[in-house]
């Protein structure tokens, strides 16, 4: 995959609400490719967010040139709280993987990245 079959934004932040651990993933992702869903992993916990959300900004300046479908640049946002069972002290930090999968659940995108307990991370692609 070159650069120009996908265009990826993502941002984690974790916090720690009334003694429980939340990771908040957002952001959107296009490509020539069907994105269907964003995958996390941390540790052995696995989480699905579905990619679906109206983004009419990305579509707008992003698909200008209609190089993606209607369907994967205007509705390609995501947002999610996903509850991390871990206990993690404040000053831990988590190794995310992220992964962008299609319909058949088949990956074309994977990446790692790390947060500390209470912080925020964001890629662009």
């Amino acid at each position: 995959m070159n650069n120009g079959d996908l265009h990826f934004d993502f941002i984690a932040s974790s916090e720690v609400e009334a003694g429980r651990n939340y990771l908040k993933i957002c952001g959107w992702a296009i490509s020539i490719y069907e994105v269907y869903k964003i995958k996390v992993q941390v540790k052995e916990e696995v989480f699905s967010c579905p990619v679906g959300l109206p983004r009419p900004d990305v579509h707008q300046v992003m698909n200008c040139k209609n190089i993606y479908t209607f369907e994967n640049s205007f509705f390609s946002g995501f947002s999610k709280n996903l509850y991390i069972s871990d206990s993690l002290d404040a000053s831990d930090t988590m190794t995310i993987a992220v992964k962008i999968v299609n319909r058949l659940d088949e990956s074309f995108f994977s990446m790692e990245l790390v947060i500390k307990n209470g912080g925020e991370v964001r890629k662009f692609i």
